[in-house]
């Protein structure tokens, strides 16, 4: 934790928030200055300057928080759509020296632009990109055929009689809450919001 981190303040307590939900990796709180009312930040009781440094673990838990984070707000404050938004590093416009997911709740006429222009690149740039793009990918994406199309890939699938089940290969039980799912109270959450 870093003392001088006004975020891990908040973390640890010893600054004053509006918790909504906290638990060993996370603490949830509204957002003192929010681009909409029941703005959240989702941060990380552990400092992190950006995604990247979160572990494989925390970045995990993060999305099973932010999805019930995300259907908590659909309930309690009706929004018409919800942008999760992180700022990864001060280029995307990351102003605080902690990793913050936000948890906007987006009504129509509300004046919050999240519009990402569209830029036509040449194609044969982008095409040299992703060649170029697709020898790193290999190392972070071994088990996909970056060659082969979709029918080429449900074929090969077909064929070597696999199949595939939800969770990496856990069978998922219909109608029973998975581990991250028992470890967030949508009713509590939904009290303090309410």
């Amino acid at each position: 934790m870093d003392q001088q981190c006004i975020f891990c303040g908040i973390a640890n307590g010893s600054i004053p928030s509006k918790k909504v939900y906290e638990d060993d990796k996370f603490i949830v709180v509204l957002d003192i200055y929010p681009a909409n009312p029941a703005h959240l930040l989702v941060m990380p009781k552990a400092h992190h300057a950006i995604f990247n440094q979160l572990s494989r673990e925390e970045a995990e838990h993060l999305g099973a928080t932010s999805k019930k984070l995300s259907e908590l707000m659909f309930k309690v404050i009706r929004p018409e759509g919800i942008n999760l938004f992180i700022a990864n590093g001060p280029a995307a416009g990351q102003k605080a020296p902690h990793f913050i997911l936000h948890v906007i709740p987006r009504f129509s006429g509300d004046g919050l632009h999240f519009e990402i222009p569209v830029n036509k690149q040449d194609e044969k740039e982008l095409d040299s990109f992703y060649e170029n793009l697709k020898k790193t990918l290999k190392n972070y994406f071994p088990d996909v055929d970056f060659e082969a199309g979709p029918e080429e890939k449900t074929a090969e699938a077909e064929v070597s009689g696999e199949k595939k089940t939800e969770d990496n290969g856990k069978e998922k039980k219909e109608g029973k809450p998975s581990k991250e799912e028992e470890d967030i109270d949508l009713d509590k959450l939904t009290e303090m919001l309410s």
